[in-house]
């Protein structure tokens, strides 16, 4: 065998690991579609109404969860940027956006990286979700499970979709920060 094939091969197994893994906050690798988190919701009385696993896929994050108590109608949830929820939720500081766009999946200048859909809770309160979080992390560079963490909040009000910086989604009604399983 000639030295670039050899050479080239090498270079080629080299690539598949490095794209099939990412680097978590420690330094080591965690292969993709691996990770998994989960993340308690309360309101701001401290009282549990919800629950999500976040689990690495090869497009992102997939999200599945639930939630109960709240009120009907349509409500934003995002993923903000720090790893805490005070009774008022303002400690999860802003939308997680690694790239600095701006909000909305409407806006020619965004979206953030934390941005979901609404969900549209029925009259019960009661609603189970799935939603995908495409090209985003729990480790890694930029991934959520950085040094100050991350968290997930639902709002009082529907996302518009365009106007930044929250889609004129309201009040943050309830907050889990995501914790690696």
């Amino acid at each position: 065998m000639h030295s670039h094939t050899i050479f080239r091969s090498i270079c080629a197994v080299a690539l598949i690991t490095t794209a099939a893994c990412t680097a978590t906050p420690g330094g080591g690798t965690i292969p993709l579609g691996t990770g998994s988190a989960g993340v308690t919701l309360r309101n701001a009385s401290g009282e549990t109404v919800g629950n999500a696993t976040l689990r690495e896929s090869t497009v992102g994050l997939l999200i599945n969860g639930s939630v109960s108590g709240l009120p009907a109608g349509t409500h934003a949830i995002h993923v903000h940027t720090v790893g805490q929820c005070t009774p008022t939720f303002a400690a999860a500081g802003g939308h997680y956006n690694p790239a600095g766009r701006q909000h909305g999946f409407l806006n020619p200048n965004g979206h953030h990286a934390g941005d979901l859909p609404n969900l549209h809770v029925p009259s019960s309160g009661n609603l189970t979700f799935e939603l995908t979080l495409p090209n985003v992390r729990l480790g890694g560079n930029d991934g959520l499970l950085d040094a100050d963490g991350a968290s997930l909040v639902v709002h009082a009000a529907a996302d518009d979709y365009r106007t930044d910086p929250a889609g004129a989604s309201g009040d943050r009604i309830a907050c889990g920060v995501i914790m690696a399983r």
